[in-house]
């Protein structure tokens, strides 16, 4: 558990978490995930009102 938990710290400090979580959105889009759905998943996470937002308009600027 703590190495996982250094692995994301260490790309929340070498990315930031608008970085990290667009290469979430990526990485669930290549496993089939529609729009909506990780838009779903989005809501339940644990950040901030501002970074779901943020999520969602880069999910709805996805091709």
């Amino acid at each position: 558990m703590l190495g996982v938990l250094s692995l994301i710290a260490k790309g929340i400090a070498q990315y930031g978490f608008e970085r990290l979580f667009e290469n979430v959105v990526i990485e669930l889009r290549k496993q089939g995930k529609t729009k909506s759905d990780i838009e779903r998943e989005v809501l339940r996470y644990p950040i901030s009102r501002e970074l779901k937002l943020k999520i969602k308009e880069y999910l709805n600027n996805l091709a």
